[in-house]
Formats: C-alpha cells, sequence, structure tokens
C-alpha cells in the first residue's frame, strides 16, 4: 500500500533552490521512485517508512509529479516551484481573509493569478482518529473567491506582496489556532530548560498526572460537548433578543462582576497566603524566588481582572445607548 504524506496534493508548492523532500508510507523493501519535473530519485521502504530527497530546483512550473513503488502510481499535478512560508499563531495569524478588512472587496476580484496558494492544517489537539481523518481531507488549494475565504488574511497580504516582488508562486501552510498558549508554540527543551517558562511544563504535567491519554481524551470532547451547548444557547439568546439593550448588559455585568469579585478575591487570598508562608519558611531559595514571582502574579492579576470588571460595572453607565451621559 503506497502512500505519499499528505502535504503533497494537486496545486502544491515547493521551495524553490533547496533540497525537496518527499515521504510517506509504503510495504516493506519496496523500492519507491518519485519523478519531478525530469528528475527521478529511488529509494527503499523501512520499517513502512520511505523517504526521498530530490535536487534543489529553480522557480517554476506547472508541473506533474509522480510517485511509483511499481505497483501502484500516485500523479500530483498544476505543481508550482517557488517560496513555501509557514503562517503559524494565534487569533492575529487566523483572521480570516473573509473578516478581515476590505477582505470581502479582494476576495469579489481574487483569481489564481495572484500567485498565492494555500494548505491549511486541521486544528486538532490530539492525534487521533479524527485527526487522521481530517488531514486526509485537505489539500493545497489555488485563489479564488471561494477557495480563500477562510485563508489568513496576514499570509495571504504577505504572500501577495512577496509574490509580486519576488517574481514567483508563493504557498502559505496555515497552522495557526486562536486562543492557543504561546507555550504550545515553543518546543518542549525549550520549556524545559528556560526557569522562566518551565512552569507550563510543571502545570501541564501535575493536571495530566496520572491520567491515561484516553483520560485526557475524553476530557477534551466533554470540553468540546459543552463548547457546542454553549453556543447553541447563546445563538438561541440571540434569537429571541437579537437587539439585546445596553441597559441589560449593564446589569447583566454587574450581577457578573460582583460574583467575580467575591470569587476572585477569596482565590487570591488563599493563593497568596501560601506564596507567603513559602516565602517565609521556605529553605529552598529557589522556591522563596518562585513563590514571590507567584505573589507579584496574584496580585496584578486580581487588579486587572476587578479593574475592568469595575470599568465595565460602574463606568459604562456613564453611557447611554453607547453615549456618554454624564
Amino acid at each position: 500500500m503506497l502512500k505519499v504524506a499528505n502535504i503533497f496534493s494537486n496545486d502544491m508548492v515547493l521551495q524553490r533552490d533547496k533540497n525537496i523532500t518527499v515521504w510517506g508510507l509504503g510495504d516493506e523493501e519496496r523500492t519507491v521512485t518519485v519523478t519531478l519535473n525530469g528528475v527521478s530519485v529511488q529509494t527503499q521502504v523501512c520499517d513502512g517508512r520511505w523517504t526521498g530527497v530530490l535536487p534543489p530546483m529553480s522557480a517554476g512550473g506547472e508541473y506533474e509529479m509522480t510517485v511509483s513503488d511499481g505497483c501502484t502510481e500516485k500523479k500530483f499535478c498544476r505543481i508550482m516551484i517557488g517560496e513555501v512560508w509557514f503562517c503559524g499563531g494565534q487569533s492575529n495569524m487566523e483572521l480570516e481573509l473573509q473578516n478581515a478588512k476590505g477582505g470581502k472587496e479582494v476576495l469579489e476580484n481574487l483569481t489564481p493569478d495572484c500567485n498565492v496558494r494555500f494548505y491549511y492544517t486541521q486544528k486538532r489537539g490530539t492525534l487521533d482518529e479524527m485527526f487522521y481523518e481530517d488531514e486526509n481531507n485537505t489539500a493545497w488549494s489555488q485563489a479564488s473567491k471561494d477557495n480563500s475565504r477562510a485563508w489568513s488574511a496576514v499570509g495571504f497580504f504577505f504572500g501577495r506582496k512577496l509574490a509580486k516582488d519576488l517574481g514567483v508562486t508563493v504557498g502559505l501552510i496555515g497552522c495557526n489556532w486562536g486562543g492557543t498558549s504561546a507555550s504550545a508554540w515553543v518546543d518542549r527543551p525549550t520549556l524545559e530548560n528556560n526557569a522562566e517558562i518551565r512552569s507550563y511544563i510543571d502545570e501541564y504535567e501535575k493536571r495530566i498526572e496520572g491520567k491515561t491519554v484516553e483520560e485526557q481524551i475524553k476530557e477534551y470532547r466533554d470540553y468540546q460537548k459543552f463548547e457546542r451547548v454553549w453556543d447553541k444557547k447563546y445563538g438561541e439568546l440571540l434569537q429571541k433578543d437579537p437587539t439585546m439593550s445596553w441597559e441589560k448588559a449593564n446589569e447583566i455585568m454587574k450581577d457578573v462582576y460582583n460574583q467575580i469579585l467575591l470569587i476572585s478575591t477569596i482565590a487570591a487570598i488563599v493563593t497568596a497566603s501560601v506564596a507567603l508562608l513559602l516565602m517565609n519558611f521556605s529553605r529552598s531559595g529557589r522556591t522563596v524566588d518562585e513563590s514571590r514571582a507567584w505573589l507579584k502574579r496574584i496580585i496584578i492579576t486580581w487588579a486587572i481582572l476587578n479593574g475592568l470588571g469595575f470599568i465595565m460595572s460602574y463606568v459604562t453607565p456613564f453611557f447611554a445607548d453607547g453615549r456618554w451621559n454624564g
């Protein structure tokens, strides 16, 4: 069974002037031949995997690439060799072109001639069956009004300018997820070896201690289920009252603020007390330093959280219907 990694598909862009590595799965000891732009390389399947490395090629296209093991042949069309860039990050990179300023106007006139292509990785937190199922349904796409709606706006505008300036096709690999922790974009060794950010690893290890991978996945699935229910209820609320009044919103904010103030104050007192005890009675200098740092975080977090709540609850009343009413 010959399989080529999903990142390789019709309409893909490969990096110019660098070795081109192609990989996948196959039957043991079979010889796999990869051919692109008249150049072929052969490699052996070992432990069910194979990797072929083509020599650097100049920008150009469109080309075809074939991958064969003598029994099965995979063919990929409309391939360009140009610039490939990785668009990683959080919500700023995730912002879709259709929601960006001027994005709808750009989409109306967008054609493949802009020389930008896109591959979007799936937003999956675990390597389970759903991850691989989604990955199998992912492929490169050329620019068009319909194809490009969900492309990263930042990535697209960057890629379009680069393609124009360099005169080559630009391929963008979108790998972004709004709201993800910055620690998710840092490799584990760096997190472990840096005292300032090691707490991310320590907290993670503490949360998963004693839990199997299956249990962790179940917790994540339960959270997704709760989120879907919440979104549904929120949608129903908006349908019933699509124009919620400023006064009603302000009343809700006051109630939420009072609850947050109580809960956060109790939590801050308890955690600050623990930090103070460790600072005064621990014999470890490192523990004392970490406790002092945590005490600062607790105070700052409490101040910011309740400061914002105060502003939203007691300053906004001066704005009736969004206008100053002082």
